[in-house]
């Protein structure tokens, strides 16, 4: 069982070397790993040579040491191989019939035919289902001209000369031409052969079904359906800390995504398959009557949430009830994984214990109850991962008592891993593979020392001390919500705890064993507590600062709260379920019964999520690398086993020194400890070699769709100009979700200065997320922005502010101003600039003026203001826009507004990238100037807007013509020519006096400049 362990870890280490350092090399670690097995082998048979010739294989493995210490070295070395050569193969190697390689060389407007099988139960996302398909035969679509039937509707305009008679489809026109065969839509298609199809080994389709389909209520688990359509590959990064949407895919075997919307796509139910059998079939009809008798028993949302923790179902909560889970912690309850799973088994386990069944009888129905469980809410990677775990874990303490509670722990997540990776390699890299496995690693590793800890602390006066510097601690970030923001917070935060558990440590070590400590409370209790506080400190901090930048300082108190009460909601969920469904008669009453108290549960859950949310602020955390993240729980390690480290080091240490003067064992002892000493300086060599060159200056103009941002770094200072927007009916906020990743993974945890070229709700609104988790030092624009917190009508703003609004115009300048907002643009305009006002004096933000000469106070070698030069009585949002100047040495870059009226007048001599934050206009004006060569590069950050965005508001045919009008004329300017639509982020740094350009998603064929 050891061995397996070590053998696995291996594996792991191997499979994250892949990931690390991007390893290609596939038939070189196969190799390898056939050479490594055959050293393990050698040594093995010099041992046991005697044994093996006479065929007494038991009498090998009855010895206490069957492996010699030199083959179990070169075993480990050759699994290390095994994983590289596993996860690297899983990454670039595909078949010639792989999903991926079929579609590759098409242009993103084919249309293929895909028939395939729906292979797990449909996730519910919004307005849309995402359904995973395993594609069987793919057939490419002949694109063919089509001839529009004259019978519905006559063509503007007289016939042109020599045009020939317009004729009906399906007949013959003048010319004697054979006739067209009659399409769909009154449509004539050509004859020509359509392609074969080809028939597919590998690769998996995303395919999101929107509500206004009829497909979208007929879909469902294990069908055989057609799809005909686009399919794309998926985003990859966009931005600085965003998520690479391509690899988390591929991740799962997902290489193509397709869309079926009202106006495109199709996808047609082909097949019920009866595979499953009565195990499919019987699971399905246990969720789909479960579901019945929630919806009976308990009222809405709180039906919701018991149907999305006890059957898997996505969907149906409100947006804000998302947000208030994840600010305190507590999301992971939404999710069925291996704590829901756990929570089943343990009623299970109960139920059986109850009636004294023995535990080796029904550990194997255990097993049953909990993929069927997996099976119900729609078989989850998460789910039967979980399942697995938990099965493995029941049966080794059923057959293998002996072994210890840790070491079954340890070999069923072995078992698991070895398992998982092996049948899918890419989960590795998943946040949710790595959370689980970790949670269960922490639960097995650190429960007992974490318990031991609290009660060498938690004694007497050590308790005291503990319990009033924990009220301190959160009374001081309750009151002063704007100290999670300040860049020291958590470094002071994690000194304070230390210095905390050192006190304590003293204080309860001169307390005497009456006094009250940790150690008089109930067993099960300590237990639970321990196990939080072990999750705490190996999984739930240190992965979420790395995966999502993001720590909830309500974790601890609100997870002792959830978790005992969620096993207490999902349990009698499942009771009220089984009961309704099987018991006749009087089953619903009961269910009622039961579930009228789980509503309590679940409402007294809801409100303890939004309590904890509202109380306790949500702080970001700059994104720690992987390095980092391994020395921590190096560290970790270390603090709760040093005894048992040093222990094993110096056994180690005697072995290989009473080896070492054994002339057998010299030369091998060598070979190895220099193929160690070989690997380790390789493997620092290849990582110093990856270290990016930090530049004296970098300027990053971010995607954030329709609007703007750019961030401007230089020595260790930040400045951000723009911040995109917040989509308050979507609820998109390019702040939460594009820029503060960004500045997580730059390490920014303070932004210098603030800038706001002008007051479009597309610059401004996102900047308020950014102000809750950010300290700001400055924010400066060329217009007032009030200090005094008071928010000003709608009449003000539109005497603030001119939108070029004809008819707001002619009725401003007739005296006559509305009251409120004429349309959603508008509405978003007036209310980011009163969200402005209001973060301005609640954070007590210094402003300032920008105003043509001057230069911005922290980056007064940086950058300049070039425009405006006057202070006009009423700013115009879009020709009255700040234009800056950032310099590098000879370097010189310029960030403007769309609006051309202004720019040339400031325009340096010599500007090597124009940042655009808008479409010229107008554009005669823009095209003359770069056929000047007035600038050398062109960034443009510009997304069609959304239609409910301007809805009503008198640009949007405007930016439409002026966006078409843009595409076409920058076709043959890709040189020179960066858009964020096409090339996400782009970024350009300055190292000594070179210039380079980084567009965050390559071009095919096209470098970076």
């Amino acid at each position: 069982m050891g061995h397996f362990i070590l053998f696995t870890f291996s594996y792991i280490v191997g499979m994250a070397l892949a990931v690390l350092f991007d390893l290609h090399a596939v038939a070189f670690f196969l190799l390898l790993t056939v050479f490594l097995l055959v050293g393990a082998a050698i040594p093995f048979w010099q041992r046991h040579a005697e044994a093996i010739s006479e065929g007494a294989f038991r009498s090998i493995f009855r010895e206490e040491e069957a492996f010699p210490v030199l083959s179990v070295l070169f075993l480990m070395a050759a699994m290390a191989c095994f994983g590289i050569y596993r996860y690297a193969g899983a990454i670039h190697a595909v078949g010639p019939r792989h999903l991926d390689r079929i579609m590759e060389n098409a242009d993103p407007w084919t249309k293929w035919r895909v028939v395939g099988e729906v292979i797990e139960e449909p996730n519910l996302k919004g307005d849309y289902l995402e359904v995973k398909v395993k594609p069987r035969l793919v057939q490419k679509v002949v694109r063919t001209k089509k001839t529009k039937d004259p019978a519905k509707g006559r063509k503007k305009g007289r016939k042109k000369k020599g045009q020939p008679e317009e004729t009906s489809p399906g007949t013959t026109p003048a010319s004697g031409a054979a006739p067209l065969p009659q399409g769909a839509d009154g449509y004539a298609l050509p004859e020509e052969p359509p392609e074969p199809e080809v028939e597919v080994e590998g690769g998996l389709i995303s395919a999101l079904i929107y509500q206004e389909t009829e497909a979208y209520r007929q879909v469902k688990f294990d069908q055989t359906i057609e799809l005909v359509g686009q399919f794309n590959k998926a985003s990859t990064r966009r931005n600085p800390g965003s998520l690479d949407y391509q690899k988390y895919l591929r991740n799962q075997g997902v290489f193509r995504t397709f869309r079926h919307t009202a106006k495109s796509g199709r996808v047609t139910i082909l097949a019920e398959n009866p595979s499953g059998a009565m195990w499919y079939r019987f699971a399905l009809y246990l969720r789909t009557e479960f579901l019945k008798i929630v919806k009976k028993t308990m009222p809405y949302p709180e039906s919701s949430f018991l149907g999305g923790v006890l059957l898997g179902l996505k969907g149906g909560l409100p947006p804000i009830v998302g947000t208030e889970f994840r600010k305190t912690g507590v999301s992971h309850v939404l999710a069925v994984s291996g704590l829901h799973v756990t929570i089943i088994a343990a009623l299970f386990y109960g139920i059986f214990t109850m009636f004294r069944v023995p535990m080796r009888i029904f550990a194997p129905i255990i097993v049953f109850c909990l993929f069927t469980f997996a099976l119900i809410v729609g078989w989850p990677s998460s789910a039967v991962r979980a399942a697995l775990m938990n099965s493995l874990f029941v049966l080794s303490r059923a057959y293998l008592k002996d072994r210890g509670f840790r070491l079954s722990i340890i070999f069923s997540l072995a078992v698991a891993a070895a398992y998982i990776l092996s049948m899918s390699p890419l989960q590795l890299t998943e946040p949710s593979f790595v959370l689980s496995f970790m949670a269960i690693y922490a639960l097995a590793m650190f429960t007992d020392p974490a318990e031991k800890l609290l009660r060498d602390c938690l004694r007497g006066n050590g308790l005291l001390f503990a319990a009033v510097a924990s009220f301190l601690f959160y009374g001081v970030v309750i009151v002063k919500r704007d100290l999670v923001i300040h860049p020291w917070f958590f470094q002071a935060a994690a000194l304070y705890i230390l210095t905390t558990l050192w006190a304590s440590r003293k204080l309860a070590a001169s307390s005497g064993f009456g006094s009250y400590s940790f150690e008089m409370l109930p067993n099960w209790l300590k237990s639970f507590t321990a196990s939080q506080v072990s999750i705490f400190l190996a999984m739930m901090g240190p992965l979420s600062a790395f995966y999502f930048g993001s720590v909830s300082l309500a974790s601890p108190m609100a997870n002792m709260i959830a978790i005992p009460l969620i096993g207490l909601i999902v349990q009698l969920g499942m009771v009220a379920a089984i009961i309704g469904t099987f018991v006749p008669v009087i089953g619903l009453y009961l269910a009622l019964l039961l579930n009228a108290a789980n509503w309590l549960g679940v409402k007294f859950f809801l409100g303890m999520a939004h309590f904890f949310a509202v109380l306790i602020p949500f702080p970001r955390v700059s994104q720690p690398g992987i390095g980092l993240v391994l020395l921590y729980y190096l560290a970790l390690h270390l603090y709760f086993y040093w005894d048992l480290v040093t222990e094993y080091a110096a056994a180690l240490w005697s072995a290989v020194t009473e080896l070492w003067e054994d002339p057998d064992y010299k030369l091998s002892i060598g070979l190895v400890a220099g193929l160690l000493l070989a690997g380790g300086l390789f493997l620092a060599v290849f990582g110093l070699s990856r270290l990016e060159r930090q530049p004296s200056l970098r300027c990053t103009m971010l995607d954030v769709g329709f609007g703007s941002a750019l961030l401007v770094e230089k020595g260790g200072r930040a400045a951000l100009i723009d911040a995109g927007m917040r989509d308050s009916l979507s609820e998109y906020d390019v702040g939460e979700r594009v820029t503060q990743p960004a500045l997580s993974e730059k390490f920014i945890d303070r932004l210098d200065t603030v800038i706001l070229t002008t007051a479009l709700p597309e610059r401004v609104s996102g900047l308020m997320s950014i102000a809750d988790s950010y300290q700001i030092g400055q924010i400066l624009a060329p217009f007032d922005i009030p200090t005094d917190g008071r928010l000003i009508p709608f009449q003000e703003f539109v005497k603030r502010f001119s939108f070029a609004d004809m008819k707001i115009e002619a009725d401003f300048r007739k005296g006559i101003i509305p009251s409120s907002p004429p349309n959603y643009y508008w509405d978003q305009a007036f209310q980011a600039f009163n969200a402005l006002i209001k973060r301005v004096h609640q954070k007590g933000i210094p402003v300032g003026r920008l105003m043509a000469g001057r230069r911005v106070p922290g980056f007064e070698d940086t950058l300049e203001v070039l425009y405006p030069d006057r202070d006009p009585e009423r700013f115009s949002v879009y020709y009255d826009g700040a234009i800056l100047q950032v310099s590098e040495g000879n370097r010189r870059f310029v960030y403007s507004s769309g609006s051309m009226y202004s720019l040339p007048k400031v325009l340096p001599e010599k500007v090597d990238v124009l940042f655009l934050a808008d479409l010229p206009f107008p554009l005669q004006e823009f095209w003359d100037m770069l056929a000047q060569g007035r600038f050398q590069r062109v960034a443009l950050s510009w997304r069609k807007p959304s239609s409910w965005l301007m809805e009503g508001f008198y640009m949007k045919k405007i930016l439409d013509g002026r966006g078409i009008q843009v595409e076409r004329r920058i076709r043959d300017l890709a040189e020179i020519f960066f858009q964020t639509q096409t090339d996400g982020a782009i970024q350009v740094d300055v190292l000594k006096d070179d210039l380079a350009v980084k567009r965050f998603i390559p071009r095919e064929g096209k470098p970076d400049t």
